[in-house]
């Protein structure tokens, strides 16, 4: 957790000390798109992750049908996330996927699409809260190329 001046100052800082005109910057956390498209069944072969939403409200994030990790709502709903930061006096909240998704591992035509896809996706749950939500994009960095072309894209 970062502790930053409002501007005013132009100084950064660590500790609150109680002041009010500075804010507090979460600078590493993970979202996920609400639905996943069954990216195995689109490119002929297996290893992505699909989401099995549950009923008391945790999602299973699934590899190859076995259970990977569980998650909670704040992970790709914007309402349970900002309600989580205010009750954690957290001013600004830096997001990016969780690094399952970067699928290093597949075909790099196959990793672009699904950065394009999770980027998009993030950005979209950025703009319920640009004040408060600063998207941070995946690149396919199993392929420099294409790398640089998606970091462009949008610019």
């Amino acid at each position: 957790m970062l502790i930053a001046g409002n501007g005013r100052d132009g100084d950064a800082h660590v500790g609150d000390g109680g002041r009010t005109d500075r804010q507090k910057i979460d600078v590493h956390a993970h979202v996920l798109p609400r639905y996943i498209p069954d990216f195995a069944q689109k490119f002929g072969y297996a290893g992505f992750v699909t989401l099995d939403h549950r009923a008391d409200g945790t999602t299973h994030m699934m590899k190859d049908g076995k259970l990977f990790r569980v998650v909670e709502p704040n992970c790709f709903d914007i309402q349970a996330r900002l309600k989580d930061l205010d009750s954690a006096r957290v001013d600004v909240q830096c997001l990016s996927t969780v690094p399952v998704m970067f699928s290093y591992w597949a075909k790099p035509e196959h990793t672009e699409e699904i950065s394009r896809f999770v980027n998009d996706d993030l950005l979209a749950q950025c703009q319920h809260a640009p004040d408060r939500l600063i998207p941070l994009a995946t690149l396919p960095m199993n392929d420099i190329p294409r790398a640089v072309q998606v970091g462009s894209y949008g610019n």
